[in-house]
């Protein structure tokens, strides 16, 4: 299907769908709606590249890798929600993606490129108090950790700075390496609390 450019929604008639190809929904700019069974396991590259209309994805609960550009220019995309099985994050995954705020995780933090939101500005990835492997951040985007109910538990000293201006995750000719080391406390683990804030 890929530039399929008149293509507004796709109905997976099987459930047992478990598989997504290559580019298989690249540059199908009117598609709105992912076609996501819960039976899928295995999404390739591209396979939702450019679709500018998408708002929201959640990925099923067999994905246990976010695959290179999988949602890499999709401008309009504004939240993605990942299950506890996404274990790790390719090169751009999230890239050129200047509407996205919010990258929710169910479990602990997935094994990330520096590149997975390059050019995502206005991206916060979000985990849930218990997870484990979480720091200030991830990709170079500014985390938040959440409770159980889903409310905001801890800001980590990156999103306090980058929400207050005071600082950017995304400044241009920082490298991963110093972002880290400017944002190195580990994320606070008791609700309330930001770490690196003077008290």
């Amino acid at each position: 299907f890929s530039t399929c450019t008149n293509l507004v929604s796709v109905t997976c008639a099987s459930a047992a769908l478990a598989e997504l190809s290559c580019a298989a929904f690249r540059d199908c700019s009117a598609l709105t709606d992912l076609p996501l069974a819960a039976a899928l396991t295995n999404l390739a590259s591209s396979t939702f590249a450019g679709c500018s209309r998408v708002r929201r994805a959640a990925l099923p609960a067999g994905v246990t890798s976010v695959p290179d550009n999988l949602f890499a220019g999709c401008t309009s995309l504004v939240a993605v929600a990942a299950e506890a099985s996404v274990a790790s994050l390719g090169s751009c995954s999230f890239a050129e993606c200047p509407a996205l705020t919010n990258v929710t995780f169910k479990g602990n933090a997935p094994r990330a490129d520096d590149t997975s939101f390059e050019e995502s500005t206005n991206a916060f990835v979000y985990y849930y108090r218990g997870a484990t492997g979480w720091g200030n951040l991830l990709a170079r985007r500014p985390t938040v950790m959440l409770g159980a109910d889903g409310s905001v538990a801890s800001l980590s000293f990156a999103a306090w700075a980058v929400r207050r201006g005071l600082a950017s995750s995304s400044s241009a000719g920082l490298s991963a390496a110093t972002l880290e080391a400017v944002f190195a406390a580990e994320s606070s683990t008791r609700a309330g609390l930001v770490n690196g804030a003077v008290y």
